[in-house]
C-alpha cells in the first residue's frame, strides 16, 4: 500500500499539490526531457493493471489464510514467511525509484528499480516449492512484477545515460544492450529457476514487443512524413525549399545563396533523419526477435507444465 501511495503521488506531482518549479516533475515530463529509443507504446502499460490486480489478490489471499478462511491452506506457507523481507524490500525499492525518478535523480532511480527486480526474482525463486494453489496466488504476481521491473531497469538505464548528455553512439549501444540484457535476464532465470518463472519471461516479452511497436510506429511516421515532388524534401525541413525547386528562375544571387544554405541544412537534416530511422528500425527488429524467442519459450514451457500436471494425475488415478 505504501508503494502504491508513493507511486501515485510521484506520478501526479504529489496529487498536483506541487507546482512546476518545485523540482518535482511528472513521469511523462521526465521521460520526454531525456529521449531514448527504449520507449514503450501506450497499450504496453495496460499490463500494470493486471500486475496490480494480481498483487491485490496476493494480499487478499494472505489475509484470508491468516483468518483461517482457506481450508486447503490452513497456515501461511513457510517459504513465503521466510522470504517476506524480500517482498518488503522490493516494494520499498519501487517506492524509492518513483520518488527519485520524478525529482530527476535518474541514476538513483535506476539502482532502486534494479534492486526491486533482484529482490522480486530472488523472492520468486524461493517460492518454487509451493503447492499449486499458493503457487498460483503468490508466485504468479511476484514473477509478473519481476518481469516488469526487469524491463523497467533497462529503460531507466537508457534514461540515465541520456540525461548524462552522452554521444548518440553510446546511447544507441546502451539501448541495444538494454533489449538484449532484459532478454538475457529472462533466459537466465528460466534456466536457473525453471518453468515457474515463465510469467517473468512473458512480461518481458510483452514489454519488448511494446518497444518494437513504438519504434516501428515512429519509423513509419518518419518515412511517411512526405515531401513534394519526388519525395526528397522532408516535411517541416524545407517546404520553402521545395517551392524554390519548383521555381528555378525566381530570385537573384541572394536568393540563390539562401537556397543553397537551405539545401545544405535540408540534406544534413535528411541524413540525420535517415540514421535515426535506421536505428529505430534495427532496434525494433532486435526487440521483436527477442520477444518472439521468449514467447516461444513461454508457450513451450506452458505446454510442458500442463503435460506434467496431466501425467501426474494420470499416475495417481
Amino acid at each position: 500500500g505504501l508503494q502504491l501511495l508513493v507511486a501515485a503521488a510521484a506520478e501526479s506531482r504529489c496529487f498536483d499539490l506541487l507546482g512546476p518549479g518545485t523540482g518535482c516533475d511528472k513521469v511523462g515530463d521526465v521521460s520526454q526531457r531525456y529521449p531514448t529509443l527504449l520507449t514503450l507504446s501506450a497499450p504496453t502499460f495496460d499490463i500494470c493493471t493486471y500486475i496490480l490486480v494480481a498483487e491485490l489478490v496476493l494480499v487478499g489471499f494472505l489475509l484470508a489464510v491468516g483468518a483461517g478462511l482457506v481450508e486447503s491452506v490452513p497456515v501461511i506457507p513457510e517459504p513465503w514467511l521466510d522470504a517476506q523481507p524480500l517482498w518488503i524490500a522490493a516494494n520499498a525499492a519501487q517506492a524509492a525509484a518513483s520518488a527519485l525518478f520524478v525529482t530527476g535523480r535518474l541514476a538513483g532511480s535506476t539502482v532502486a528499480v534494479a534492486a526491486s527486480a533482484a529482490a522480486l526474482i530472488s523472492l520468486g525463486a524461493s517460492l518454487t516449492s509451493l503447492d499449486p494453489l499458493p503457487s498460483l496466488l503468490l508466485s504468479l504476481p511476484v514473477w509478473m512484477h519481476a518481469g516488469w521491473a526487469t524491463a523497467a531497469t533497462a529503460v531507466h538505464v537508457c534514461l540515465s545515460v541520456s540525461s548524462a548528455h552522452s554521444v548518440r553512439p553510446a546511447l544507441l549501444a546502451t539501448e541495444f544492450a538494454g533489449v538484449f540484457g532484459a532478454c538475457g535476464v529472462a533466459l537466465a532465470t528460466l534456466c536457473l529457476v525453471g518453468t515457474s518463472s515463465l510469467p517473468l519471461a512473458g512480461v518481458v516479452a510483452w514489454t519488448l514487443s511494446g518497444i518494437a511497436d513504438a519504434n516501428a510506429t515512429a519509423t513509419r511516421g518518419v518515412q511517411g512524413s512526405g515531401a513534394c515532388g519526388d519525395g526528397t524534401c522532408k516535411a517541416g525541413n524545407g517546404d520553402d525549399l521545395c517551392e524554390r525547386a519548383d521555381e528555378p528562375g525566381q530570385g537573384g544571387m541572394g536568393d540563390s545563396v539562401r537556397g543553397s544554405s537551405d539545401l545544405t541544412r535540408a540534406v544534413k537534416s535528411s541524413g540525420a533523419d535517415a540514421v535515426a530511422s535506421d536505428s529505430r528500425e534495427a532496434l525494433a527488429r532486435a526487440a521483436s526477435a527477442c520477444a518472439a524467442l521468449l514467447l516461444v519459450l513461454v508457450v513451450a514451457g506452458s505446454i510442458l507444465c500442463f503435460w506434467r500436471q496431466a501425467h501426474t494425475w494420470q499416475k495417481y488415478n
